[in-house]
């Protein structure tokens, strides 16, 4: 199972006096590290500047889907983003609803780990 910061509604590193909160489940783990990568912009990390989705151009990335790309292109770019998170195997279920001139991408899927639970995200990603 792979161990991660716990990060707090927030995305701080979760405390419990004053001590670091480690994730408990691959469920946890997993739903963690997925919304971290869809909220990556491609090219921001200088550590990695492929992780992240390709959602505007930068100076390290050339691709755009939003404007540009059609909903197809960016639903397979998150769906891939999804099935490249350590632990997660398939997707069960997924749905996204974009709306290009707020930048809000509704997202919902359920996705089946390594040990067959599942993890299901509801989320509102501003990009």
């Amino acid at each position: 199972m792979a161990v991660d910061y716990l990060l707090d509604d927030n995305g701080d590193i979760a405390l419990v006096n004053g001590s670091i909160v480690l994730t408990d489940t691959i469920e946890q783990s997993s739903k963690q590290q997925t919304l971290i990568s869809l909220s990556t912009y491609k090219g921001e990390w200088d550590f990695n500047i492929l992780a992240g989705i390709p959602w505007i151009k930068n100076e390290n990335n050339n691709i755009s889907v939003l404007g540009k790309g059609t909903k197809q292109l960016l639903d397979s770019l998150v769906q891939q983003d999804i099935l490249d998170r350590e632990n997660i195997v398939r997707i069960v279920e997924y749905e996204s609803i974009l709306d290009a001139a707020t930048r809000k991408l509704s997202l919902s899927f359920t996705a089946e780990t390594e040990d067959g639970s599942t993890i299901t995200i509801n989320d509102s990603l501003s990009i």
